[in-house]
């Protein structure tokens, strides 16, 4: 209330001073003073405009103090303090009354109704469900629910939602981890995936699966059994983190659900039909609903790290041949100089060498370029 109050106040000022325009307005800040002898509000608004007016600091605050709609009611002065702050301080008998305005409206104090029942939808935390949430989860659960608090308490029609990342390589990674993991405890034979999922929380998804059940999975192949398994009990883990922590959705999400409506191909041939989308002229193939992560594609382009060796070598080799070839020829001093490469096929030579080395050279690099991961 009070900062609407005074933002409206000064954006009133500025036009009686003669100050005003949009762009300004964005300008105005306001907060608290550290000292409190310093008043209960300041802005640094004339400092700000001092320099876009080419008037002094002081100037710009006392015009600015003098055209502020003050309510005695609610502000005793408005004072002029340093180079050009502006600070409001409260009237006593505002003080006075406060306590017992705040106690009739109990929860309701300071709340509004700003936001005229506008639809709001926050989404925050969607952490993946293949990990424990950890602490970057939990300050964006705070600021998350914090916000859906303020937007409820400011007449906004907030709901809550947790995206939850359920379909692709990384949750299907997580199944074999977890049938790894089930099978190494019962001393069967399977692989465990290589980017696969190795914290500890996996080996006890893989102990509290029912024995009966994980067998007959795993002797079927086993992968879309533990998978399920394995996010259903993720993502009630994530759930009752989040409870404890204070902090509860209206809705949870899942991936999934967008895929299985047909709702992702159906914008895909929304935006073909309005001629946004484009056709490449290599094509890319996938397997599944999606394309492969980046550190799949970046696996995809490697080649094998021993065709590196080879070429490198070899463009060694002829360079330093060139180089011989250019201290016969004349490049460096005399006494090193091959009387028969001084002629005109000494020089092809020369160029020739050079021009297959630094081909050479190009090549390893480019093969360096794809076989280590940028």
């Amino acid at each position: 209330m009070v900062w609407k109050i005074l933002t409206e106040g000064l954006s009133e000022a500025l036009r009686v001073a003669g100050l005003w325009s949009e762009q300004r307005r964005p300008k105005l800040e306001l907060a608290i003073p550290r000292d409190p002898t310093h008043g209960d509000w300041t802005t640094n608004l004339a400092l700000v405009l001092a320099r876009e007016t080419g008037r002094p600091p002081r100037a710009v605050a006392e015009a600015l103090a003098r055209a502020f709609p003050r309510d005695p009611e609610l502000f005793e002065s408005v004072e002029i303090a340093g180079p050009g702050f502006i600070n409001f301080r409260y009237a006593p008998a505002f003080l006075a009354r406060l306590p017992a305005r705040i106690a009739a409206a109990g929860e309701r104090f300071g709340a509004s109704d700003a936001g005229a029942g506008t639809r709001v939808l926050v989404e925050y935390v969607s952490a993946n469900p293949t990990g424990p949430l950890n602490v970057v989860s939990a300050r964006a659960a705070a600021v998350g629910a914090t916000l859906v608090r303020l937007l409820d308490a400011t007449g906004f029609e907030a709901q809550s939602e947790f995206y939850v990342n359920d379909a692709g390589t990384q949750v299907d990674l997580l199944g074999e981890s977890v049938a790894a993991r089930f099978a190494e405890r019962v001393g069967l034979e399977r692989p465990f995936p290589e980017p696969g999922y190795r914290g500890a929380y996996v080996a006890e998804i893989a102990a509290a699966l029912p024995e009966a059940e994980a067998l007959a999975a795993l002797a079927a192949g086993g992968g879309d059994w533990f998978r399920d398994q394995a996010l259903e009990r993720m993502i009630a883990g994530q759930q009752r983190d989040l409870a404890d922590y204070g902090v509860e959705f209206a809705r949870w999400f899942r991936e999934s659900e967008l895929h299985r409506s047909g709702a992702v191909m159906a914008a895909l041939r929304e935006l073909e039909a309005a001629g946004m989308t484009y056709r490449s002229r290599e094509p890319q193939e996938w397997k599944g609903d999606r394309p492969p992560a980046p550190e799949e594609r970046k696996r995809e382009r490697m080649l094998p790290k021993d065709a590196l060796i080879p070429l490198l070598l070899f463009s060694a080799l002829l360079l330093v041949f060139s180089l011989h070839t250019m201290a016969a020829s004349g490049q460096f001093p005399r006494e090193h100089r091959a009387p028969a490469l001084a002629s005109g096929l000494g020089a092809i030579v020369l160029y020739g060498t050079i021009v297959v080395a630094a081909g050479s050279l190009l090549i390893a690099l480019l093969v360096a370029w794809r076989v280590i991961p940028c």
